[in-house]
């Protein structure tokens, strides 16, 4: 593939970006080991696509994680919880795939030895699901 071949590539899936980061990430991962590309470095090259360097590089990392297992299809930010909690197993891609937000949100703080949804007695309308930063140890409400 030539570095032509390759832009014009990772510029067609930029375009339809939402159906799949993973064929972006892989040709980001040919381009960055190939050095496949024309400009002078990989930086300048993903910035020439309008990617940030972090983007990039956490889903190269994700896919390097993940290379094994078929993860076409499956939302992006839990194929990166994925790789960020190392569960790189059949098992959880499998339930990356298929569990719905809630089980896999619950999954996840499992895992993290937090208490689950269904553990709480409280109406759902009194609930709040907050995290605790491990660094400054401020709360943040959920999705921050």
């Amino acid at each position: 593939m030539t570095p032509e071949e390759l832009a014009d590539l990772i510029d067609k899936e930029k375009a339809s970006m939402a159906a799949n980061h993973v064929h972006i990430w892989n040709a980001l991962l040919i381009a960055r080991d190939t050095k496949c590309y024309t400009e002078s470095s990989f930086r300048k090259f993903i910035a020439a696509r309008g990617f940030s360097h972090s983007w990039c590089y956490n889903g190269i990392n994700t896919v390097v994680a993940l290379n094994q297992f078929q993860i076409e299809g499956i939302e992006p930010g839990r194929l990166k919880a994925l790789a960020n909690l190392k569960l790189c197993t059949e098992e959880w891609v499998e339930k990356a795939r298929l569990l719905p937000e809630t089980a896999w949100k619950d999954s996840l703080r499992e895992v993290r030895g937090l208490v689950t949804s269904d553990a709480c007695t409280h109406p759902a309308d009194k609930r709040k699901t907050v995290t605790q930063c491990l660094d400054c140890r401020k709360w943040l409400p959920e999705g921050k």
